[in-house]
């Protein structure tokens, strides 16, 4: 009878074998067992090959394919992440820090607020500011590593429709893109470039309001005959490129309420996406993104949500005004349908995209006094070796007829955040959803919505003042402007 073989004698592609069969808690276990397994366990090969099975939203870094990166650097990503879904299934979640953004609360409330992914950035908005007896808005970028700080601020004439931001790490600035009506009720898309800065340089000057690198005017659409009263709806920005949503109330391009435009920043060319793509839509809130060489369509389509992925062309081809362009053949198509039939659609949200997932919440309500019902569905994207694969998923969930939820954001995993508004009682709490229905065990995980704060903390602020919201899944921040001008950032691992 042979001797039994200790698991440290077995060849290293046997045990790579093994280490695709365990999870990520054995292999940190089996590294606390001897010298051997602890340097088997800090290859970079097992840690490319074990983070595939992590389904959990990864702190990576932008524009990094996960082969690029070493097992020290992995390791603290995933632990980081498995931290922050520990606390995200409490009941409530613990926030680990809460910081008060050093502003003046003298002015205007802050009525809109976007964080890069990451959470390291933060784009304020204040609308319908008066400057000079005109009508106009303020934007400002903030910094929140250690002491936050604005790094530049933005001053638009005329009326704020949308904005987007995209982070150029290697480059040293972010991209702003914000789109507006001039006082002349021209839509209007403003490009800035945003330089990264450190807090040195603003100890005795306040950050420098940019001015435009570039302005866009929305060009005329090959369908349309006449001048309509279209606006701008939503902007996305990926490698250059910028993606424009565009609701035309009378529907000229091909009985289609919604128009998409695509547009090279640095040549400025520009084209219309042939009507066609929009028709098996039914609603005009559908998020249009460019994302990792993909043009991503995804929005309600009767009792269905519908993802759609295209190809960006490489390059707009030369054409004339009067030609739309095809996106050609679509590279990946995902339907869900609705639990049930609504009479209102409360609420869609869609998530911005991730190198993995893209993810849609729902809230529906009916005419009775029959509970809301709302799910979040996520939709796997095609990847290029920069994230683990999440596969799609659906949960569904009930709310009171009573309470409505607003300011709802979701992130492309799944997690969500909103305030709830208590028509009975007057009263708003800050609630989060959780995508995981089992745990790492095998067990159930708690009920999809449960509050974000406890009701009895000594909290600074009440939620009953909660006026905007923004979120970054990653990393469990959580941001609360209130209607006296105050923001808190919240941190959740």
């Amino acid at each position: 009878m042979s001797e039994p073989v200790g698991l440290v004698y077995l060849p290293e592609d046997l045990l790579l074998e093994i280490a695709t069969h365990i999870s990520v808690f054995d292999v940190l276990s089996l590294k606390q067992t001897c010298r051997t397994l602890y340097a088997f366990g800090s290859t970079d090969y097992l840690w490319h090959r074990i983070i595939q099975q992590v389904d959990l939203p990864l702190d990576l870094p932008l524009n990094t394919p996960l082969c690029a990166l070493a097992q020290y650097e992995l390791q603290p990503i995933v632990l980081k992440a498995i931290r922050l879904e520990a606390n995200w299934r409490r009941r409530p979640p613990r926030a680990k820090a809460m910081r008060l953004l050093p502003r003046d609360t003298n002015g205007h409330y802050v009525d809109d607020m976007h964080f890069v992914q990451g959470g390291k950035w933060l784009l304020t908005v204040q609308r319908h500011r008066q400057r000079g007896g005109r009508p106009g808005s303020h934007l400002e970028v903030w910094s929140l590593e250690d002491e936050p700080y604005v790094i530049a601020c933005v001053d638009i004439a005329g009326f704020y429709r949308t904005a987007a931001l995209e982070l150029k790490e290697e480059s040293q600035y972010l991209t702003l893109a914000v789109g507006y009506e001039t006082d002349d009720l021209i839509e209007i898309i403003a490009i800035y470039s945003v330089p990264f800065r450190d807090r040195s340089e603003f100890l005795f000057y306040t950050a420098p309001t940019l001015s435009p690198s570039t302005t866009i005017r929305l060009p005329p659409h090959p369908s349309s005959t006449s001048p309509s009263a279209k606006f701008i709806h939503q902007l996305s920005l990926s490698d250059g490129r910028l993606v424009v949503s565009v609701v035309d109330p009378v529907g000229h391009s091909g009985l289609s309420l919604l128009q998409v435009l695509l547009v090279d920043i640095k040549s400025k060319a520009s084209q219309w996406v042939d009507p066609k793509h929009m028709r098996p839509y039914s609603d005009i809130w559908v998020k249009v993104y460019a994302h990792n060489g993909h043009l991503i369509f995804l929005g309600p389509a009767r009792q269905s949500i519908i993802l759609r992925v295209h190809a960006l062309p490489p390059a707009l081809p030369p054409s004339s005004p009067s030609e739309a362009l095809d996106l050609g053949p679509i590279l990946a198509q995902y339907e869900q349908p609705l639990q049930h039939d609504s009479q209102f659609q409360d609420i869609i949200r869609v998530s911005a995209p991730s190198a993995a997932s893209i993810s849609a919440l729902v809230i529906c309500s009916f005419h009775d006094t029959s509970p809301r019902v709302g799910q979040v569905t996520r939709f796997p994207l095609p990847g290029r070796g920069r994230a683990p694969h999440l596969p799609g998923a659906t949960r569904y969930f009930n709310m009171p007829s009573h309470v409505s939820a607003q300011l709802a954001l979701v992130g492309p995993a799944g997690r969500a955040v909103w305030v709830e508004h208590d028509w009975e009682t007057q009263k708003k709490r800050v609630m989060r959803f959780q995508m995981r229905k089992k745990g790492w065990d095998g067990q159930g995980v708690s009920e999809a919505v449960s509050a974000l704060l406890p009701t009895d903390a000594a909290l600074p602020f009440l939620p009953d003042t909660a006026h905007s919201l923004a979120f970054d899944e990653v990393t469990g921040r959580v941001c609360i402007g209130l209607f006296n001008g105050e923001i808190y950032v919240m941190d959740f691992v």
